[in-house]
C-alpha cells in the first residue's frame, strides 16, 4: 500500500510538470483571488483614501444680528458644540472682519478706516462630521433650526453641496469594491475551470483504479495531493506580492501624508481568512470534481487498447 501511495503521488508531480503552464495559470489564479480577498476584506479602510477629507465634512457660516447679545452668543455656541454633528467652530469677532475689510479696501485704493465695530457684530465658520452626511435628515433639520435663531442674522449652509460630492466618492468607491469583487469571482470560476478540466482528462484513469478496487482514500490521493501542491506553491507567492503592495503602499502614504493601509495584524488576519477561504474552495471543487469524473468514468463506453 505505501508503494502504490508512493506511486500516486509520484505520478502527481509527474502530472504537474506536463502540465506546467495549467499549473503555473491555477497558481497565478489562486494567487490573485487570495489577494483580491484580502483587498476585499481590508476595503473600508484602503478606499478611505479615496475620499479627501474635505468630502466627508459639511461647513456653515453664522453671522450675528448687530445687537445681539453675549448670552445670545455663548447660547447658540453651546447648541452647536452640544450636537452630535459638530465638529469645528471658528468664531470670528468683529475686529477681525473690520481688518478683513480695510484690506481689501486698500487694495482697490479705498480707505475704511474709523469703521463703528459695533456695526460689525462679526460670524461663525462651522464644520460639521461625517455623522451630519449619514444623517442628513436630522442634522438638515437642526441647521434649519439654527437658522432662525434670533440671535442669527443670516445663515449659510453647504450641506447639500457637500452630500452631493460625499455622494458622489461614495459611489465611485463602491464601483471600484464592485469590480474588485468581480474580479475575485473570475479569479474563483478560473480555478475552478482549471481544476475540472484536469480531472476531465483523467476519466479513464479514474474508471481503471475503480475496477482495481482502490479504496475512495487512494483513488482520491492524486487529487489531493494536486490541490496540496496548488495551495503549498500559491500563499508563499500571494504573502509574498502582498508584503510587496504593503511596501509600495507605505511609500505611497509618506508621500501623500495618508495612512488607510492595515496594520501588519489586521493583513494577517484578513490573509489567514482568505487562506480559509480559498482551500475551501480548491478541496471543494476538487471533491465535486472527483465525484462528477467518477460518474462520467463509470457510464463512460471505454475503448481499451494495447
Amino acid at each position: 500500500m505505501k508503494d502504490l501511495k508512493f506511486f500516486i503521488v509520484s505520478k502527481a508531480f509527474r502530472d504537474l510538470l506536463k502540465e506546467s503552464l495549467v499549473f503555473m495559470t491555477t497558481v497565478i489564479a489562486i494567487s490573485v483571488a487570495s489577494i483580491g480577498f484580502v483587498m476585499g476584506l481590508g476595503s473600508g479602510k484602503f478606499f478611505s483614501c479615496f475620499v479627501p477629507s474635505w468630502a466627508k465634512k459639511a461647513s456653515a457660516m453664522v453671522s450675528w444680528k448687530q445687537d445681539v447679545s453675549e448670552n445670545d452668543r455663548k447660547r447658540v455656541i453651546k447648541t452647536l458644540k452640544d450636537s452630535p454633528w459638530f465638529e469645528k467652530i471658528l468664531e470670528v469677532p468683529g475686529e477681525e472682519v473690520i481688518k478683513e475689510m480695510e484690506s481689501i479696501a486698500r487694495i482697490f485704493g479705498t480707505n475704511l478706516s474709523g469703521i463703528d465695530v459695533s456695526l460689525v457684530p462679526g460670524y461663525l465658520e462651522l464644520t460639521f462630521n461625517n455623522r451630519c452626511l449619514n444623517q442628513y435628515d436630522e442634522c438638515n433639520k437642526f441647521l434649519t433650526l439654527l437658522s432662525k435663531d434670533p440671535a442669527v442674522d443670516r445663515f449659510y449652509s453647504g450641506l447639500n453641496w457637500a452630500l452631493e460630492v460625499y455622494k458622489w466618492y461614495e459611489t465611485l468607491r463602491k464601483y471600484i469594491l464592485s469590480l474588485g469583487l468581480f474580479f475575485l469571482l473570475i479569479m474563483v470560476v478560473l480555478i475552478f475551470l482549471l481544476t475540472r478540466l484536469s480531472f476531465f482528462r483523467r476519466l479513464k484513469e479514474i474508471y481503471l483504479w475503480d475496477l482495481l478496487g482502490a479504496s475512495p482514500l487512494v483513488q482520491r490521493l492524486y487529487c489531493y495531493v494536486q490541490a496540496s501542491l496548488l495551495v503549498i506553491t500559491s500563499f508563499p507567492l500571494s504573502a509574498f506580492l502582498i508584503y510587496i503592495l504593503r511596501r509600495q503602499w507605505r511609500y505611497f502614504e509618506t508621500t501623500l501624508g495618508i495612512s488607510c493601509w492595515p496594520s501588519g495584524m489586521e493583513l494577517s488576519f484578513y490573509f489567514f481568512i482568505g487562506v480559509v477561504f480559498i482551500v475551501l474552495v480548491i478541496f471543494g471543487t476538487v471533491e465535486w470534481a472527483f465525484r462528477r469524473s467518477w460518474k462520467s468514468s463509470l457510464g463512460g463506453d471505454w475503448t481499451w487498447t494495447d
